[in-house]
C-alpha cells in the first residue's frame, strides 16, 4: 500500500473527472505533477468507493527482487525494464550467490512485466548467456532503421550462473520482458511456464513536439534468434497453465481461451484455486506456475534447455494428477462426478 492506494484498486475519478473511456495516457498526465502538489482520486475497492487525497512525490521503485525458495532455489522477479535493470539484476544475482542459492537452480519471474528498454532487456538476458544473437531490428521495408541498433549479441563475462533456469510468464509479459524470455528460450538456456505472452514485438520512438505534446512512432519490429517474431504472436510456454477458481459463486475458468493461448484445452494444465466458501476448507494458497518452475530446476539433470524442459514436463505430469484429483474431489462436494 502506498499513500492509501492498494493493489487491485480501480481508479474511477481523478480530481473529480470520470476515468470512463479516458485513455491511459491522459489518466497518467492527470495523476502526475509537481512534487508536493495534491491529486484526489476515487477508487473502487470491491464494493466500496474510497476517496483519497494524495501528495505527489518522486518514487523510486526497485524493479528487481530476489529470495530463496524451498530447496535452496534462487528466485528473481523483474517487475519492469528500466535503465537500471541490469545494474539491479547483477546485484540481485550476487546476493543470491552469497546466500548459496545459485548452486541448484534459478527461477526468473517475468509475470506482469510490461517491458521497457529494448537494449536493457537484451542486456538482462545476456547476464545468463555466453553467446548468440539476442535480437535484430527490422524496419517496415525489411531494412535497417537509422539511429537504431541493428543487432545485439550475447557475450561471455564469466559470471553467468551455470544452473538450470525456468522463466515464468503470463499474458501481461510484454515487450522487453518478451525479449528476455525469448532470448533465453531461443538460445537454449531456459524452459518457460505460464500463459502465452502479450505479443508486443515493435520498437517505438518518442518525439517531443512541444511542452505538452509527444508523438510515439512505431519504427521497427524486433526479431529474436532463429527468426522468431514476437509481434502479434507472443511466446507460448512449454507448459501452459489455466486457472480454475471455485468459490461461493461457482466455478470460473481463466486463461482457457484457445484462440489466445494457442494451446488445445487438453494440453492446458489446470490450476485449481479453491476458496473457503466452496466447501468450508481452508486451502493453502499455492502459486502453481512458480511451484512447477521450482520443482523443474530442482530435478533437472543439467543446465541446458533440453534437460530443464524434460524436468518441467515431468513435473507438469505429476502436478496434473494432483490438480485433477483436487478438482474431482472439490466437485464431488457439489454432487458432480468429474472423474475420468
Amino acid at each position: 500500500e502506498i499513500g492509501g492506494l492498494r493493489t487491485g484498486d480501480v481508479i474511477e475519478r481523478i480530481d473529480g473527472r470520470s476515468t470512463m473511456r479516458m485513455p491511459i495516457s491522459e489518466a497518467t498526465r492527470r495523476i502526475q505533477g509537481d512534487e508536493g502538489t495534491q491529486v484526489s482520486m476515487a477508487v473502487r475497492r470491491g464494493d466500496e468507493l474510497v476517496d483519497l487525497a494524495l501528495t505527489r512525490q518522486r518514487l523510486v521503485i526497485p524493479n528487481v527482487s530476489y529470495r530463496v525458495l524451498e530447496g535452496n532455489i534462487g528466485y528473481l522477479a523483474i517487475s519492469h525494464i528500466s535503465q537500471r535493470t541490469v545494474h539491479n539484476l547483477v546485484g540481485a544475482v550476487e546476493e543470491l550467490r552469497k546466500l548459496g542459492a545459485l548452486t541448484i537452480g534459478l527461477v526468473i519471474d517475468l509475470r506482469g512485466n510490461t517491458g521497457g528498454s529494448m537494449k536493457e532487456a537484451a542486456r538482462s538476458a545476456d547476464e545468463f548467456l555466453d553467446d548468440g544473437l539476442l535480437l535484430r531490428t527490422v524496419g517496415p521495408d525489411g531494412q535497417r532503421v537509422q539511429n537504431l541498433q541493428a543487432e545485439m549479441h550475447a557475450t561471455a563475462n564469466g559470471t553467468e550462473p551455470d544452473v538450470p533456469i525456468v522463466v515464468v510468464v503470463d499474458e501481461r509479459t510484454a515487450s522487453g520482458s518478451e525479449i528476455m524470455a525469448g532470448a533465453l528460450l531461443e538460445l537454449h538456456r531456459a524452459a518457460i511456464v505460464g500463459t502465452r505472452t502479450y505479443g508486443k514485438g515493435t520498437v517505438q520512438k518518442i518525439y517531443n513536439l512541444d511542452d505538452n505534446t509527444r508523438l510515439k512512432l512505431t519504427v521497427a519490429q524486433y526479431v529474436l534468434a532463429n527468426d522468431r517474431v514476437i509481434a502479434d504472436q507472443g511466446i507460448v510456454p512449454d507448459v501452459v497453465v489455466g486457472r480454475v477458481e471455485l468459490d461461493g459463486y461457482g466455478v470460473r475458468f481463466h486463461g482457457w481461451d484457445e484462440s489466445f493461448i494457442r494451446t488445445p484445452w487438453a494440453d492446458v494444465l489446470p490450476w485449481v484455486v479453491e476458496d473457503e466458501q466452496w466447501r468450508g476448507l481452508k486451502q493453502d494458497k499455492v502459486d502453481l506456475p512458480l511451484e512447477l518452475a521450482r520443482r523443474a530446476v530442482a530435478s533437472a539433470q543439467g543446465s541446458a534447455r533440453e534437460p530443464v524442459l524434460a524436468a518441467l514436463q515431468s513435473a507438469a505430469r505429476s502436478v496434473r494428477v494432483e490438480q485433477e484429483g483436487h478438482l474431482t474431489s472439490a466437485l464431488e462436494h457439489r454432487g458432480l462426478n468429474w472423474s475420468a
